[in-house]
């Protein structure tokens, strides 16, 4: 991942490109796990709690793909970090810079 602190774009909001070279999901709960397993999700029938799956290859994450950039914004303050996400409308979908995601999205807290 790599940002440029000095683009302060608005409200400590910063650019923040991002290329993922793995993606990998874990299950939290046995109740997740069992419906995983039902449906082959991402083309696994052997999920188990707490268990990271390697799913980079498995097309099965909308909109993530390994070795792509994605055109992002990140905030961080104190214990919390936000990134950017698509707008509602797709118009910045973080394929290019001119269509960097311009709309905050979830909020992660550090414990």
């Amino acid at each position: 991942m790599k940002f440029d602190i000095s683009s302060d774009v608005k409200d400590d909001w910063y650019n923040i490109d991002v290329v993922a070279t793995a993606i990998t999901q874990t299950v939290y709960d046995q109740d997740t796990a069992n419906l995983f397993n039902t449906t082959a999700y991402c083309g696994f029938t052997d999920w188990l709690v707490n268990e990271e799956k390697n799913i980079s290859d498995s097309n099965c994450m909308s909109g993530i793909k390994t070795n792509q950039t994605i055109y992002s914004m990140v905030k961080i303050t104190g214990d919390t970090i936000q990134l950017g996400e698509e707008d509602k409308d797709k118009i910045h979908d973080g394929t290019t810079p001119e269509k960097r995601h311009n709309t905050p999205g979830a909020i992660f807290k550090r414990e």
